[in-house]
């Protein structure tokens, strides 16, 4: 039961922290496969990128630039759950959390310290660096929604209009932006949960609990990027 929630939640976060580690200028397809991987898990719930299924050759320039950012991903996200940032910064989340008692408002308060850990990733990087996130989203603006369609082929045998509706969607609310509010940052939380089915909508009195909570997070995070 824990590896599956594992695998439903686990699997979807810091898209900019791939962008920020990764991106290429100008190589726009290149910079949106980096964080494809997470975005097809998001947007075709049972379906993943699948190396194994992908033939290079069958690819063109653009597609191919994609499967080359999404390999880049899966290579990141093992060096990313192995390091000692993600080890201390969840430690020390875990422990806020425990102190403050955040387990008497929001079930599985382990799950947060994990989830936490990895938006909270994404937020400080934002607040340093938020020219790179305009530049986030023009590569995914950039990207042919033909070379989307060749590489959903290739790497899930699949075509589906799903995926780019959500994609459209995702791109035009441009929601990353609102990481940086308090408010904004607990919803998106309460959200992964709820989709994972860990539990229905916050009231007020666990929003405002996470919410107490966020300063620290964040400081912890800004603390331990000298580990990543």
């Amino acid at each position: 039961m824990l590896a599956h929630l594992e695998a439903r939640i686990f699997a979807r976060l810091n898209f900019f922290a791939h962008f920020f580690t990764d991106h290429q200028e100008a190589r726009f397809h290149y910079n949106a496969g980096l964080v494809l991987p997470d975005l097809i898990r998001n947007f075709l719930p049972g379906k993943r990128f699948r190396l194994e299924l992908v033939q290079q050759e069958h690819l063109n320039g653009e597609a191919h630039e994609l499967f080359l950012g999404s390999c880049r991903h899966l290579e990141r996200d093992l060096q990313f759950h192995r390091s000692d940032f993600f080890e201390q910064g969840e430690a020390e989340l875990r422990m806020l959390f425990k102190e403050h008692h955040l387990g008497k408002h929001i079930p599985r308060v382990w799950l947060a310290s994990h989830l936490v850990l990895e938006l909270m990733l994404d937020r400080v990087l934002m607040k340093q660096y938020p020219d790179l996130l305009d530049r986030f989203y023009q590569s995914l603006e950039s990207t042919e929604t033909r070379a989307l369609d060749q590489f959903l082929h290739a790497s899930i045998q699949a075509r589906d209009p799903l995926f780019h509706e959500r994609w459209k969607r995702f791109v035009e609310l441009k929601y990353l932006y609102h990481y940086t509010d308090d408010d904004a940052f607990t919803y998106s939380l309460m959200r992964i949960y709820m989709r994972a089915g860990v539990s229905g909508e916050w009231n007020a009195e666990a929003r405002n609990a996470m919410n107490s909570l966020i300063p620290a997070a964040e400081a912890c995070i800004f603390e331990n990027l000298k580990f990543l």
